[in-house]
């Protein structure tokens, strides 16, 4: 319902770029799953737990006075 209201009220009617489109949101509803194998098998990247990341986050965020 949100998709077809809002490509019809931002889309058709006001002529901008719908925010939520109905395709957008029947993928939204769907399961699915990556892999991050191919970024670390060709990138070199690597996982870390999501409370480390989070505290890198902030960190980088301090340092560069966006907070």
């Amino acid at each position: 319902m949100t998709g077809v209201v809002d490509e019809v009220v931002t889309g058709h009617l006001f002529r901008r770029e719908p925010r939520a489109t109905i395709d957008a949101v029947r993928m939204g509803r769907k399961k699915m799953f990556v892999s991050s194998a191919k970024a670390e098998r060709e990138l070199g990247w690597k996982t870390v737990p999501v409370e480390r990341a989070l505290r890198r986050a902030v960190e980088w965020f301090q340092e560069n006075h966006y907070v």
